[in-house]
């Protein structure tokens, strides 16, 4: 039964490390995509400035909108719950490694009194 915890232990704090790695690849390509939205909506600025009013000028003014979308979209998935997300996540594997620590000592226990019992009945 002991043996089972620890399994499960390693079993979720291997999990939980996967996915704290996995979340901050996450914001990394998350900052990366807001970086390349902000640079094209500088360069569809720079494009409208120049275009004569018309249905070319009204297209990328409609492109830009769009892209202001995407970015504020982006922006608001990254930051905060990003930071508390990966709290969380550090704080539960934590307190598995203590779990886990203290279910390996239990386990020692058990298995050295096995030892003086049967070392005792020889």
């Amino acid at each position: 039964m002991a043996t089972r915890d620890l399994d499960t232990f390693d079993y979720r704090i291997t999990t939980i490390a996967y996915r704290r790695n996995n979340s901050n690849r996450s914001a990394a390509e998350a900052q990366a995509d807001i970086v390349i939205l902000q640079a094209e909506i500088a360069t569809l600025n720079a494009t409208i400035a120049a275009l004569p009013d018309g249905p070319a000028k009204e297209d990328q003014i409609t492109r830009r909108m769009r892209k202001e979308l995407q970015l504020r979209t982006l922006s608001g998935r990254s930051g905060i719950s990003d930071a508390v997300n990966t709290l969380d996540m550090d704080l539960e594997l934590a307190r598995l490694n203590l779990l886990h620590a203290e279910k390996q000592v239990f386990i020692n226990a058990v298995t050295a009194r096995k030892a003086e019992i049967m070392a005792a009945a020889a």
